[in-house]
């Protein structure tokens, strides 16, 4: 799946089109343990922890079954 498809579809499940949450440059819509949502200083900076602390859990996945396994394995 490109990787253009997961980042717009992370976007619109996180609500990062609610002006609150584009302020906050968090497309992933990432907490803090469930908690509030990360505020990052840019829309790169959320990107850069996205690749760095859930990436090593998702890659290389090329199913969903997989892919969703590697998520659930980060909480």
């Amino acid at each position: 799946m490109p990787t253009n498809f997961i980042v717009c579809l992370s976007s619109f499940e996180s609500g990062w089109f609610d002006n609150h949450n584009v302020a906050l440059n968090n497309l992933w819509g990432l907490t803090q343990g469930g908690g509030n949502n990360i505020h990052f200083s840019s829309i790169q900076a959320g990107n850069n922890y996205f690749v760095s602390n859930v990436g090593p859990f998702i890659q290389g996945a090329q199913t969903q079954a997989a892919f969703f396994k590697g998520l659930q394995a980060i909480v």
